[in-house]
């Protein structure tokens, strides 16, 4: 069929040989309100005269004999999901300064008061209406107390991209986003939508978390990079498995290096994301003996390397191995769909870590918690290397004066005695998410 998509008075026409309903799911696609409704090849023919204004440089408003436009934006999928959220978040932002929301926060803060903290979490937990920015705040803080880190991120996060233009809660919800990826080990992404005061403080923390970590005694002799080549065409390292090279972008813009083993046997086996340990490369899990153990499970394999390890750039260090395999798990299903698996994948993910390993994968499990089915850890280092183990940084006691201060300028100061759950985290603590 021939349809046609209008901008004004101008129509481009195209073809597109899918059918309607097809089209009707296509977050781009502007239909017609008419389509089905009129013979194909028939279209309003306007009147051969032209339209003259009554008076010169008068102003044309409407042009009684142009052809009405059958197609229309609020047609659109994309359209109606933006409206949506436009007006979810004006239905928000409206409530903060209202007694509905207020009045609900007042009940949590009383429960937070008399340190009924599990009350004030399961009354959050519980609450189902449009969040507000300074709920997500809230919620964010309690979930981080009570382990759910990964939530904790996400709601502090949300009230960032939803409500940054709040004066309320927009810096508050930055500077808690950026303190909790600082406590988790990863990088912080919303520093610049802090107050001007907060980002310096930030900064400072950010130097002294990496330059603790480059120093640390658990760092000293604990890599061993080794180098291999990449092969450029698919493998078969044993019957039934076949071994593919690749490499995806980390945070600093580096390429990490993996191979993936795909049972041929089993093509909706599970798929184990594996980290390896200190002494070995993604490389030697391309050996005859490794693919048979994997391809005998059943189960896909998925091994990434560190930096310095196979073919990836950069050199190794506490500060970035935790960091650089973030992009991983959030590029999963552009990275299942290039080598040929389905998204979302049936059979499920695994994470797994082995000795060295094991940190990072615990590291993904507390950070994305609903991405992996299970947690599978080999010889797994018990010590975790935390740059402010203790909370007693001065860059890290700078920062959280100021957030005191911020939540009171916000009326929440009743959540200043929760800063003390703000210090690196460690493996045990991750765990327990």
């Amino acid at each position: 069929p021939t349809h046609y998509l209008a901008y004004h008075s101008l129509a481009l026409p195209f073809w597109d040989t899918r059918n309607a309903a097809t089209m009707a799911d296509d977050s781009l696609a502007i239909l017609p309100r008419n389509m089905g409704q009129t013979k194909p090849g028939e279209k309003k023919k306007a009147a051969p005269q032209k339209f003259i204004p009554s008076q010169r440089g008068a102003l044309i408003t409407n042009n009684p004999q142009e052809e009405d436009c059958p197609y229309t934006f609020s047609d659109s999928p994309a359209y109606v999901r933006q409206k949506k959220a436009e007006e979810q978040a004006k239905r928000a932002l409206e409530l903060e300064g209202k007694d509905e929301t207020r009045g609900f926060l007042r009940s949590v803060e009383e429960l937070a008061s008399k340190q009924k903290w599990e009350e004030a979490f399961s009354v959050l937990e519980k609450r189902t209406a449009v969040p507000s920015g300074l709920f997500l705040v809230t919620r964010s803080i309690l979930r981080w107390k009570f382990c759910r880190y990964g939530a904790a991120l996400r709601d502090a996060e949300e009230a960032v991209k939803n409500y940054g233009g709040s004066t309320k809660a927009g810096p508050l919800a930055a500077a808690l986003a950026s303190v909790l990826r600082l406590c988790i080990g990863s990088n912080v992404r919303d520093k610049g939508s802090c107050s001007k005061d907060m980002r310096p403080l930030i900064d400072a923390w950010t130097e002294a978390e990496d330059s603790s970590l480059s120093r640390h005694a658990l760092g000293q002799g604990l890599f061993k990079p080794r180098q291999e080549q990449r092969l450029q065409e698919p493998c078969t390292p044993v019957e039934g498995m076949e071994a593919e090279d690749g490499s995806y972008t980390a945070c600093s813009g580096l390429r990490i290096g993996y191979v993936l083993l795909k049972n041929q046997r089993d093509a909706t086996a599970p798929v184990v994301v594996h980290f390896h340990g200190s002494g070995e490369t993604a490389a030697d899990y391309r050996s005859p003996a490794m693919a048979e153990k994997y391809r005998d499970l059943p189960v896909h394999l998925l091994v990434v390397d560190y930096r310095g390890y196979g073919w990836s750039g950069g050199e190794p260090s506490l500060a970035t191995f935790l960091k650089d395999a973030e992009p991983l798990a959030e590029k999963l299903p552009e990275l299942f769909v290039q080598h040929g698996l389905a998204w979302p994948y049936p059979g499920g993910i695994i994470l797994s870590g082995r000795s060295l390993g094991a940190q990072v994968a615990v590291h993904l499990a507390a950070l994305f918690p609903t991405l992996f089915r299970a947690l599978v850890l080999d010889s797994a280092v018990a010590a975790s290397a935390t740059g402010d183990r203790l909370g007693k940084a001065p860059a890290r006691s700078a920062a959280l004066a100021q957030w005191r201060k911020e939540l009171e300028q916000a009326s929440l100061q009743v959540l200043q005695p929760l800063d003390a759950e703000l210090w690196t985290l460690g493996a045990l603590e991750k765990i327990r998410a």
